[in-house]
């Protein structure tokens, strides 16, 4: 399974259950830290078909390649935010 086929997965699967938030944390070229995105239950299907044509098998942005999605979670509202910093920066393979 590539990088983005486990992207979709992990829309679909946070789409299934109803969650609160959706989440990817992306790697921008020159910047030293990670930039995360977070975006509500009611977007989650049109940003997965965004993802879905944006960006390469790789998760690596199509017209710019210093921008690349290395994780991501669909998560409620409750979770603490540390938790979900774990889980946004272990890398899809």
């Amino acid at each position: 399974m590539n990088k983005k086929e486990q992207l979709m997965d992990a829309f679909k699967e946070a789409i299934s259950w109803g969650a609160d938030y959706f989440a990817v944390s992306i790697e921008t070229k020159g910047n030293p830290e990670l930039e995360i995105i977070v975006n509500p239950f009611e977007n989650l299907q049109n940003k997965m078909e965004y993802y879905k044509n944006a960006y390469d098998d790789n998760l690596v942005l199509k017209t710019y390649d210093g921008i690349k999605i290395v994780g991501a979670c669909g998560f409620d509202k409750d979770v603490e935010w540390e938790t979900i910093l774990e889980t946004l920066n272990k890398p899809f393979v």
